[in-house]
């Protein structure tokens, strides 16, 4: 299998050195990865934004070499984190740097005249009616973000829930979003980007992102598009969970899950 979402000590957030990431992944019988640092386009409006990128592609090429002794797939991809905030500077670096995979997510969203972070904020705060429309600007930017950022894959599709019902433990009604949910997914097929199953908030909080009725949703519209991704941070996350991910993935109607090189999704038959 291919872990499709890694981090490495390029992202802000992770101080995760690139060869523990890659003998891990050996270590665990993985066939290959992805190094997915972040580019936040809403941390910097400058070109220090870049600076990032050009390290994680540095971390790529330096792991190379060990990568191939270990017979680990190495791959070179972004997570592109608010594309629609600045879509030309992103259109600026796939031009650049030879990308194999282009992930899209959004993990900032810009609500009652504040830019909020998912991660920051927090929810309790807000009565029903008010997280409703958090909710909604969530996946309003997220169709957006899919639909004009060229990205291959898209992440961790209701991140929101990572927070929302993860951390800050909220029980609220999911109906009234499906409609949004389900205009993404119909976009993700009629552009032919795959869906992200991603694991890193299965331990923590017992859900996958997305679970079983998203999955099912997306074959149902026509999807066929699936990568894995542990959204790793740390070596020892990379690859977590992915047998357990795997059976639900076949519950859901999938046969199969996809890896990408050079922007083109590739059958990975470790998975039939």
């Amino acid at each position: 299998m291919f872990d499709m979402h890694v981090h490495t000590d390029a992202s802000h957030d992770s101080e995760a050195i690139p060869g523990d990431i890659v003998r891990m992944a050996s270590g665990i019988g993985l066939e290959g990865l992805a190094f997915t640092d972040h580019f936040d386009n809403y941390r910097d409006a400058g070109d220090s934004c870049f600076l990032p990128v050009f390290k994680s592609y540095s971390n790529y090429l330096a792991s190379l070499d060990e990568a191939e002794r270990l017979g680990v797939k190495l791959l070179f991809g972004l997570e592109a984190g608010e594309g629609i905030r600045d879509p030309q500077k992103l259109g600026q670096l796939a031009g650049r740097l030879p990308f194999d995979v282009i992930i899209g997510s959004v993990h900032e969203i810009c609500c009652l005249g504040e830019n909020i972070s998912l991660h920051d904020f927090d929810f309790k705060t807000l009565p029903p009616d008010v997280l409703r429309v958090f909710v909604e600007t969530y996946y309003r930017d997220l169709y957006d973000t899919m639909n004009t950022c060229g990205a291959d894959v898209c992440a961790h599709i209701d991140l929101i829930d990572r927070y929302i019902a993860g951390k800050h433990g909220i029980r609220y009604d999911r109906r009234p979003f499906r409609e949004h949910i389900e205009a993404i997914l119909r976009l993700l097929v009629s552009k032919n980007i795959a869906l992200e199953v991603n694991t890193s908030t299965l331990r923590t909080y017992g859900f996958t992102m997305p679970g079983p009725e998203i999955l099912k949703t997306y074959r149902r519209l026509g999807g066929v598009l699936l990568t894995l991704g542990s959204d790793a941070h740390v070596p020892s996350a990379v690859g977590r969970d992915f047998s357990v991910c795997l059976e639900m993935i076949k519950s859901a109607g999938f046969k199969t899950l996809f890896y990408y090189s050079k922007r083109t999704p590739v059958c990975d038959r470790s998975t039939a």
